[in-house]
Formats: C-alpha cells, structure tokens, sequence
C-alpha cells in the first residue's frame, strides 16, 4: 500500500465550505452526537444543513474545482432542532 492511503487526518472544522472543499469525509455533530456521516458533497443537503444549524442554504458549485459550495441565508426565527 502507498504510504499516503494510510495516513489520516483529524480535524474539527466549524465552516461548512472549507470542510467541503479539503475533507473526504465529514461528521456532522448535534447536542454532542454524530447525526450523519459520510462525503460532504453527499452529506450536506439542505434539510440537514436546517436541522442541525437553524439556517437555509443553497448548493452552488465552484467553477474552478467544481466542488461545493453552500451559500447561507440565516431564516429568523428557526432555532436549530
């Protein structure tokens, strides 16, 4: 095996975007439990994203990498569930 596959890398990340521009895959905590798990690009749907933050977003995709990349629209009045 290439010695780059065995390495791994943990880190916690607070911005959405850059943990879907640099992660393979992500963790999503709420209330100390992991809710979801899996690649961001995949994980990160919009319900989620409501659920655990009390924010709405849009999917857009970067030209460049044609990654993601969410564009957020706090709602008043939603708290996160």
């Amino acid at each position: 095996m290439d010695a780059w596959l065995s390495d791994a890398v943990r880190c916690v990340l607070h911005d959405l975007n850059l943990a879907a521009a640099y992660c393979d895959r992500i963790y999503v905590l709420h209330r100390g439990r992991i809710v979801a798990d899996g690649p961001p690009a995949e994980l990160l749907d919009l319900e989620l994203v409501r659920t655990v933050f009390g924010v709405t977003c849009t999917h857009l995709t970067l030209p460049v990498t044609g990654g993601l990349l969410l564009a957020f629209s706090p709602r008043r009045g939603i708290t996160p569930g």
